[in-house]
């Protein structure tokens, strides 16, 4: 019995109940009660890493929840989990552990887990935030369990000082739960708020100093083509001459220097002034959107992008500046800049912040992207191997219940599963890392979607078409 079932039968009312009641500390599924899937009755362990964060605003832990074989010691399995980190690729922050760290016991007593790792953990190569990270994610790991409160570390059998030089740790340790990732507390309730999280655990929104990000705000010049910058990884360029004395001291001078060196932008277009605090209008960001999408494509070409649309003819074409035109057109045609449902394109009309995550979560090759599911890894069209399968993305589900299945290439279902975000309510980040010994065949397709608490029914599903790599048998 699937769980959109047992809400069928129970009712809307006393569905939502039930689906509270079955929440544990906003982390354990509604679906936790429900029939297990193929891949549980053969054997399946599950478990929660929380792997160490380093942004500009602060450090985290970021929570996947990894389904693998039977496994005997879950602590052993997670902390193994944890030193061999994330894959490539994501483009977020994670902080690395020293790959030989080999963890050589781990004992529980009294609610105190005491973990000994090999001397090769002092070998992390970090400052004093990074290494707050690590402990956080060892201690954050370890406490999930209701047998673990505080944890000590050893390294070889005995009492260590510190891991790299910056924290104490020869007490016990406790977990500091608001470290969890949550993202910007003004964005959880906005509907740009999964592709804002993205970009912040990229360090490419990294919001204001009050560590807001002011989704509906409009956005300025200045802050779209630091934007651009930052998700191209356009290379410093502080010698560039600089044609615009309007940018003398300003915080934007860097940007513009590495956009004008990389071809991004033609001081031509500009004149003697950039006027970097004017909000850009929609024209212009289109006009700049197709060559930063051109070099982001050429640099990532495993990327599977959809197929152009034709772009018909805008209601208010004619009030598009002329050299704008073509560009304003093969923007919509790509689905990252378009218009609105009456047929207008309102060239002159700036964009707001959420608006601008939306668009470069398009141009990054993000499914779902201004959706309630945002998948950030896999991109369209990676390729699967033997080992493991990492899901990341955020999403916006009732008590964050975020369900997901593999298909093979005819369609068949070869995983199904869930996992919860990081929000009961709105936007939170999730996370999956799955065993593809789980995987009856090799998937040619991830599906993400939510159930409704109404009937049972299936919506805001988000596909992430897959390359068939080496089978997963």
């Amino acid at each position: 019995m699937r769980l959109g079932s047992r809400f069928r039968k129970c009712g809307p009312v006393f569905a939502v109940l039930l689906a509270v009641l079955l929440v544990y500390g906003g982390m354990v599924s509604p679906r936790a009660s429900a029939e297990p899937s193929a891949a549980e009755t053969q054997g399946m362990t599950r478990f929660w890493v929380y792997h160490p964060l380093y942004l500009v605003s602060d450090i985290y832990v970021y929570p996947v929840e990894y389904y693998v074989p039977q496994t005997g010691s879950v602590e052993i399995e997670a902390l193994e989990a944890l030193i061999r980190g994330m894959p490539e690729g994501s483009g977020y922050r994670f902080v690395s552990f020293p790959k030989a760290t080999k963890v050589l016991g781990v004992t529980i007593e009294d609610k105190i887990c005491t973990v000994d790792f090999s001397r090769d953990i002092l070998e992390a190569n970090v400052g004093a935030p990074g290494e707050a990270a690590l402990l956080e994610a060892i201690v954050c790991t370890l406490a999930r369990s209701a047998e673990v409160d505080k944890v000590r570390i050893l390294i070889e059998g005995e009492p260590a000082e510190t891991l790299a030089g910056h924290v104490d740790i020869t007490g016990l340790l406790e977990p500091h739960w608001d470290r969890v990732y949550r993202g910007f507390e003004d964005s959880h309730g906005h509907w740009a708020g999964g592709s804002i999280m993205v970009l912040q655990c990229m360090d490419i929104m990294i919001g204001f100093e009050d560590w807001t990000v002011r989704a509906d705000e409009q956005l300025t010049r200045a802050q779209f083509v630091k934007l651009l910058a930052e998700v191209l990884a356009l290379p410093d360029a502080h010698g560039q001459e600089m044609p615009f004395g309007d940018l003398d001291g300003h915080w934007a001078r860097p940007y513009v220097q590495r956009a004008l060196a990389a071809g991004l932008i033609d001081a031509a277009d500009y004149g003697e002034e950039f006027r970097p605090d004017e909000v850009i209008p929609r024209e212009e960001m289109a006009y700049l959107l197709v060559p930063a999408w051109e070099a982001y494509r050429a640099a990532h070409p495993e990327i599977v992008y959809p197929e152009p649309e034709e772009a018909g003819a805008f209601s208010d074409e004619t009030e598009i500046g002329q050299k704008y035109v073509s560009r304003v057109k093969e923007s919509a045609s790509l689905g990252l800049l378009k218009g609105y449902p009456e047929g207008y394109f309102r060239p002159k009309r700036g964009l707001t912040r959420g608006e601008a995550a939306t668009v470069l979560t398009r141009l990054m090759g993000m499914s779902g992207s201004g959706t309630a599911l945002v998948v950030t890894l896999p991109r369209p069209g990676a390729g699967v191997e033997k080992g493991s399968i990492f899901v990341l993305g955020s999403a916006a589900a009732f008590e964050g219940t975020t369900n997901f299945r593999f298909r093979d290439e005819n369609g068949e279902i070869v995983f199904d599963a869930y996992t919860t975000s990081t929000e009961g309510m709105g936007f939170g980040a999730i996370g999956m890392c799955v065993d593809t010994s789980l995987l009856s065949r090799s998937p040619a397709s991830l599906e993400l979607y939510l159930i409704s608490m109404e009937d049972g029914s299936e919506f805001r599903r988000t596909e992430v078409p897959l390359g068939l790599g080496t089978s997963a048998e």
